[in-house]
């Protein structure tokens, strides 16, 4: 019933827009001309302009024309934000088309990263600066003199200690102890735990049976290293002791020899002289023979002449 009289409506209002008006949507003199799309609202029934305003983005009497580069919303009195990659950016909700430039968020780029974030979308974080402080668009810490434990120091603080390092400025070595390595880059605990006999977040706490067992340990380490060096000191001494005796014995072989060698000296010279004075005499006695013939002959001849 409602949809006939709503239709016998329609047919009056078309016959004789005079009598009642022409609807919201329309205009003209038979009510037959759509009103312009971006009116706010209805429109003149006889110009077509729009009555209230156009929507976000238009303006002209019929909300036929759009803003300009670089400007939207009601009447196109606003403008894009400086913050948007592109410049132009949607006509009715200032929405930047290609995105925000680093350090800003928001559908506007209006929004600058919030605290402990930088970059492009805000997508970076600023960890290693004191207090998560840092230049929302280049990611430059604010104290750069210093960064968190586990950075090495920069004016970024984004490089984390290499493996086998933590602590300020990457200068402590992760203990040994940890049962994997590496350790935590801050703190320097051990991820994984300890080896078996010591314990702590870092693994430099040793359990009272542990130091037990290795004061034990120590303890026989040391005893055996003891017994090898005495053991190594009286080989030395007795080989010394040995060696003394066998450089004595040579002396006393070299003396004695001397000595023989002395007392057959004088032998030999009594030996020889006499055998010189034997010598002598035979020489002697022959001589004297000799002489005595030669005399002998001598006086015979004078006898005889």
């Amino acid at each position: 019933m409602s949809s006939f009289i709503q239709e016998q409506s329609d047919i009056i209002l078309t016959m004789n827009p005079s009598v009642l008006g022409c609807p919201p949507s329309h205009y003209g003199s038979v009510c037959n001309i759509l009103c312009p799309t971006n009116c706010n609202g209805p429109c003149d029934l006889e110009a077509g302009n729009c009555i209230f305003g156009c929507l976000n983005g238009w303006i002209g009497n019929k909300c036929e024309q759009a803003c300009q580069n670089g400007k939207y919303g009601k009447n196109c009195l606003e403008t894009c934000s400086a913050n948007c990659v592109n410049p132009q950016c949607n006509k009715m909700t200032g929405e930047c088309m290609g995105g925000c430039n680093d350090g800003w968020l928001d559908s506007n780029c209006t929004q600058k990263c919030p605290l402990g974030k930088f970059g492009k979308n805000c997508s970076e974080f600023c960890e290693g600066c004191i207090s998560h402080m840092c230049d929302y668009v280049n990611g430059i810490c604010d104290n750069s003199t210093a960064c968190k434990p586990g950075y090495v120091y920069d004016k970024y603080c984004n490089t984390t200690c290499r493996d086998g390092l933590y602590g300020s400025n990457c200068l402590q070595i992760c203990s040994s102890f940890c049962l994997h390595a590496p350790c935590d880059h801050r703190t320097g605990d051990c991820i994984d735990g300890c080896i078996r006999g010591v314990h702590g977040t870092n693994c430099m706490q040793v359990s009272v049976k542990t130091a037990e067992r290795v004061i034990d340990v120590a303890l026989r380490i040391g005893l055996f290293i003891g017994g090898v060096l005495l053991g190594i000191l009286i080989t030395v001494a007795v080989c010394f002791v040995i060696r003394k005796k066998r450089q004595s014995k040579k002396r006393q072989g070299k003396d004695n020899v001397s000595k023989k060698t002395q007392s057959q000296d004088p032998q030999h010279y009594d030996d020889v002289r006499m055998e010189n004075v034997s010598t002598y005499q035979d020489l002697r006695m022959e001589t004297g023979a000799n002489e005595y013939d030669q005399i002998s002959q001598i006086n015979t001849a004078y006898d005889n002449h």
